[in-house]
C-alpha cells in the first residue's frame, strides 16, 4: 500500500515538474552560441573548427605536470623510469598510483577546444587573471607549456583556458579537465580492491 502511494507520489511530481518545464521553459544562461553578437563573450559559430592549442604530443611525450592554484607553489606529478612520483610543499615525494597518473598524462595530451572565442575581454572576465589556476606541462624533449585555466561555462560544456603568452580565449571541454584538474592527493589513494 505505501509503495503504491509512493509511485503515485513520484508521477504526480514528475507531471508537475514536466509542465512546470514546459510552461517557463528551460533555465539558465543562453547556450554560447545563442548570445547576441554583441555580447563580450561572442564566439565564432559552432560549425567552425577550433585551432589547436598548441603542437599535439602522446601522453608518453610528457615528463611532468605541475598543477599550480593561486599563488601557491603547486604540486608536480613526474614520471621516471620506475614509477610514477607527486610532490608539493606539503607532500614528500611520494609513489603515485600509475593508472590513475596515467590518466593524467592521458587527459594532459587530448586537450582539444570545442571553440575559441572571438571579440574578448580581458582575461579577468574568464576568470583567467593572475589568481587563475595554471597546469605547467613538461615535455620529455625540454619544451614546456602552460595552460591556465578560467571559468567554468554552464555546467557540462566546458571551461575557459587560455595557453600562457599567447592571445586567445578558448573553451574546452570539461570532461578531459576533469580529469587532470582532479585533487592530486587522489593519485596516492589506492584503487579499491576488486570482488
Amino acid at each position: 500500500m505505501q509503495r503504491a502511494a509512493l509511485l503515485g507520489f513520484a508521477v504526480v511530481l514528475a507531471l508537475l515538474l514536466g509542465a512546470l518545464w514546459l510552461t517557463d521553459g528551460p533555465s539558465g544562461p543562453p547556450p554560447l552560441d545563442a548570445r547576441p553578437a554583441h555580447d563580450d563573450h561572442a564566439v565564432a559559430s559552432p560549425e567552425a573548427s577550433a585551432p589547436p592549442l598548441w603542437p599535439s604530443f602522446a601522453p608518453d611525450d610528457l615528463a611532468a605536470v605541475r598543477f599550480v592554484d593561486k599563488a601557491e607553489p603547486g604540486v608536480t606529478l613526474r614520471r621516471t623510469d620506475a614509477a610514477w612520483l607527486l610532490a608539493g610543499p606539503d607532500l614528500p615525494e611520494t609513489q603515485a598510483v600509475p593508472l590513475k597518473a596515467r590518466a593524467v598524462f592521458a587527459a594532459a595530451a587530448s586537450l582539444a577546444p570545442l571553440r575559441r572565442l572571438e571579440g574578448t575581454g580581458p582575461d579577468a572576465d574568464y576568470g583567467l587573471g593572475a589568481t587563475a589556476m595554471r597546469v605547467h606541462l613538461t615535455l620529455r624533449d625540454g619544451s614546456a607549456r602552460t595552460l591556465v585555466v578560467g571559468d567554468v561555462l554552464t555546467v557540462g560544456e566546458g571551461r575557459y583556458v587560455r595557453v600562457a603568452e599567447q592571445d586567445g580565449v578558448f573553451v574546452l571541454p570539461i570532461l578531459p579537465l576533469q580529469v587532470l584538474l582532479g585533487d592530486p592527493a587522489n593519485l596516492i589513494t589506492p584503487l579499491p580492491e576488486g570482488p
